[in-house]
């Protein structure tokens, strides 16, 4: 029996490769060329400014995520999706479909973008020179970009992006000198005012009245808006971010030693890809225990890519779009950011050999953590529940699922939607074996440059092995011998002063030196890794808490990143406790706990090569992590006075031995187990560190 024939206009393909055709990349935003950028703006414009009557406007796929809370497609035929009780939008968080149900999201935004892409290059106006040809190529392969936030910032690239991709950091957007098209939202409407449509998009109020966000998006006059309580401030995160660009903060833009650097999120990523075998820990920061497993149970898998992607959210938005579940999807950079958690998902399926040959490895049946719109808390999400309300084929109950199989209703392939990424666009066949897997762990490496593969680089006598590290080394051993306090502006004084990467390797290099090789004797050292836990909901899910290795001694909240002793953050993107989800409301009340985990290797790296810390063994580690490892708890843009007031906050630390292989082609090997170290977490009179938040135990 077929569907509602009215679902012929609303399937869900992506943008489908006739057979024989290579299938297109997605790219990194940073990579693309001038005529991929402006296709890309324009087709994000025309995309965002559709009716919002209409089910492939912005408005209404953006809001399949969360608010409005209604139906896709937004018509009377559509009957056939069932609705729970529990309300909410239709997107999956911490729940074990995350990452499947956000790949046939994607995969719908593009197939719509791509149509609005076509058309602004086939209404490029032709001249001598050909200039219409080279969109029309263009938008042949045109894919959805992502936003790697994860790749360390190269400062010799001028397209490198710290924290936030260059061109969606800024208000403007200079058309001056880019072609016209009779296709193009501006040039349609040259009375209008023109935006940059990768920052913002355009919000009509009259449409989201008596919505929670509405105070907050009015804010954004019209548009989406990050940091909206920082719109006029210098002294937030995103203006330091846009001074960068404007070369408002020294000579930052011209120094590879900048502060903007993202190596702990780096670690966090390759750490997960390597060490994480199963997709459930991989894909959601959920917390379940059996009943009679201790508090920290399964403590080698605490972090997964949603707790990663929920530090984004935050970071990106700051209280404004990105930063509340059911009004991000509005935000341009939103699909970007997403579009890199399905990247990295892709790569760690391509990576994983047990997902063909173990059914335990994929998806399993697990209670959901959240409602949505079709599933209560509680009720059992797997392999065979349904990706509302992505329909591949017009039949009646046909919609995709997580199944570990081929078929029409299958997301477990990218392919499947019309498009690879450059490290996958080579592998056939799951998971990569042999040349191909090597190369893949290569293109992992050569990214994210992980503290394994910089001790693995030392062993075999790379004089730049761990050049990465090092100017905040010498940031740090200026800090320490000159007493200086740890602060944004302070940094940016050392910043200036430190000598170029050459120099900088010469000074670190040498009799007496130290090398990261002396790191593992015997192949083998200690990963290091904090461990954090509490309610989702506590407070409304509004609440951040913040690493530090050192003092924490800048007053400015939004510049603690930006301090030399910053590590990271656990952020688990609840809902406010005044969600109109009456079900959401009640799901606050269960004790839905989540799970962060942040590596500290990196880090400690810095602190061995200047002296601070002597070993990565227990031994040296553990007496230092107990005197310099700090959290602060943030409530609503404000240091919480009493860490314990999130409720089931538990902070705790876990090293793993890693055995570096002979042959510097295949990966380090982790072990299965970790060890848990209470002591560092506890006070000499027996209670927990951080206002009795950190876990408890022995106390040499």
């Amino acid at each position: 029996m077929r569907g509602a024939k009215e679902w012929d206009d609303y399937l869900t393909k992506g943008v489908q490769v006739l057979q024989g055709e290579k299938i297109p990349e997605r790219k990194e935003i940073d990579s693309l060329n001038d005529v991929e950028l402006y296709l890309l703006r324009e087709g994000f414009a025309k995309f965002q400014n559709v009716s919002q009557d209409d089910p492939d406007s912005w408005f209404q796929i953006a809001g399949i995520h969360g608010l409005p809370y209604d139906i896709w497609p937004r018509k009377d035929w559509n009957e056939e999706i069932p609705k729970s009780t529990g309300g909410g939008g239709f997107c999956t968080h911490t729940s074990i479909l995350f990452l499947t149900w956000h790949r046939p999201y994607l995969a719908l935004f593009e197939q719509i973008l791509y149509r609005h892409v076509k058309k602004i290059a086939e209404g490029v106006k032709d001249d001598p020179k050909g200039t219409k040809q080279k969109y029309v190529d263009a938008a042949k392969t045109f894919r959805l970009p992502y936003w790697d936030w994860a790749k360390p910032l190269n400062a010799a690239d001028p397209n490198s992006s710290p924290y936030f991709p260059k061109a969606a950091l800024s208000k403007s957007y200079n058309r001056t000198k880019l072609p016209k098209s009779s296709e193009s939202w501006f040039d349609q409407n040259p009375t209008k005012p023109v935006y940059n449509p990768l920052f913002q998009a355009p919000f009509s109020m009259e449409l989201i009245k008596g919505w929670r966000q509405e105070e907050t998006i009015a804010k954004g006059k019209g548009f989406t808006i990050r940091y909206p309580g920082d719109s006029n401030s210098s002294e937030s995160l995103l203006s330091a971010l846009a001074a960068y660009y404007r070369d408002d903060l020294g000579n930052f833009p011209k120094s590879p030693n900048n502060p903007f650097k993202r190596t702990n999120v780096s670690e966090r990523v390759s750490y997960i890809l390597k060490s994480y075998l199963r997709y459930g820990p991989m894909s959601n920061n959920a917390y379940r225990r059996g009943l009679k497993q201790p508090d920290t149970a399964n403590a080698e898998t605490w972090g997964s890519l949603e707790d990663c992607h929920n530090s984004i959210h935050v970071a990106t938005g700051g209280g404004g779009n990105m930063g509340s579940v059911p009004i991000a999807a509005f935000d341009p950079i939103f699909w970007l950011h997403h579009c890199n958690i399905d990247r990295l998902f892709a790569i760690w399926q391509a990576l994983n050999a047990k997902l063909d040959k173990d059914s335990d490895a994929w998806v399993q049946d697990k209670a959901a953590g959240e409602s949505n719109w079709t599933t209560l808390k509680g009720g059992m999400q797997g392999r065979d529940s349904p990706l509302y309300p992505f329909k591949p084929e017009n039949e009646e109950n046909s919609w995709y699922n997580s199944r570990n199989e081929d078929g029409t209703t299958s997301v477990r392939r990218t392919t499947t939607f019309g498009y690879t990424y450059p490290e996958t666009k080579d592998i056939s066949s799951y998971p990569a074996e042999g040349v191909k897997r090597e190369t893949l762990l290569k293109d992992i490496d050569k990214l994210y440059n992980p503290p394994s593969t910089a001790i693995q680089q030392s062993i075999a006598g790379d004089p730049k092995a761990g050049e990465q590290f090092l100017s905040k080394a010498a940031m740090l051993q200026e800090f320490k011998t000159n007493a200086i306090v740890a602060t944004h502006e302070q940094m940016k004084e050392v910043v200036l002063q430190l000598p170029e990467p050459p120099q900088l390797l010469e000074q670190f290099s040498g009799p007496g030196k130290r090398y990261l090789r002396d790191l593992a004797p015997g192949n083998s050292y200690l990963e290091w890794l904090v461990n954090a836990k509490a309610l989702k909901h506590s407070h409304g899910g509004q609440y951040e808490v913040h690493f530090f290795l050192g003092p924490v001694q800048e007053d400015n909240i939004s510049l603690w990143p930006l301090s030399p002793n910053y590590v990271a953050s656990f952020v688990p993107f609840g809902q406010d406790s005044d969600t109109p989800c009456e079900k959401c409301q009640q799901d606050q009340a269960d004790e839905l706990e989540v799970t962060s985990q942040i590596p500290l290797t990196g880090a400690l790296m810095e602190r061995y090569l200047v002296h601070m810390v002597e070993t990565l063994e227990e031994r040296h580690v553990v007496p230092f992590l107990t005197e310099n490892l700090h959290w602060r708890v943030v409530l609503n843009g404000n240091v919480a006075d009493d860490r314990s007031s999130i409720e089931g906050l538990k902070v705790f630390v876990v090293s793993n031995k890693v055995t570096l292989p002979e042959d510097p082609a295949q990966p380090p090997v982790y072990d299965f187990n970790v060890t848990i170290h209470p002591e560092i977490t506890t006070k000499t009179d027996g209670t927990g560190r951080g206002d009795g938040t950190g876990l408890v135990g022995h106390v040499h």
